[in-house]
């Protein structure tokens, strides 16, 4: 079963955009730890995966 509470946004793993993504992420105050080698990353703050 899938939970349809959760917001899904999809980026590049690394590259030039997978960097302004996260700048991105950071500006808009969504706080994720995107150091560790999973396929998904939860928001720390919010009901949001990356």
């Amino acid at each position: 079963m899938t939970d349809n509470t959760r917001l899904r946004i999809a980026m590049q793993k690394s590259g030039r955009l997978s960097d302004d993504s996260r700048e991105l992420l950071a500006r808009c105050g969504i706080k994720i730890n995107l150091h560790t080698q999973r396929l998904i990353a939860m928001a720390e703050n919010m009901p949001i995966d990356i």
